[in-house]
């Protein structure tokens, strides 16, 4: 069961970085794209990716060390909020 568990932060993980990339990356090579709201979007981006990160690995070996199973990726993924209060 904790394969699974794993599989799924990793799922989030990968989901995280990847997109948040390809945001950071379209927004800083197109000059076109560099208004004040794009920008604030970067920046967004860019905190969603620290995020991701830091908090997502820390709190899936927390949960690993402290016994927390769960019975799939239902529930991380109805955990997604919690993340942030288990980390910050």
């Amino acid at each position: 069961m904790s394969v699974i568990y794993i599989l799924c932060y990793m799922a989030v993980l990968l989901l995280c970085v990847g997109g948040n990339m390809l945001v950071s990356l379209v927004v800083l090579r197109n000059r076109n794209m560099r208004s004040v709201t794009n920008l604030f979007i970067l920046n967004l981006a860019i905190s969603d990716l620290l995020i991701g990160v830091f908090c997502v690995p820390t709190t899936l070996i927390d949960s690993l060390i402290s016994g927390e199973k769960v019975e799939g990726c239902e529930k991380v993924w109805s955990e997604k909020a919690d993340f942030q209060s288990t980390c910050c």
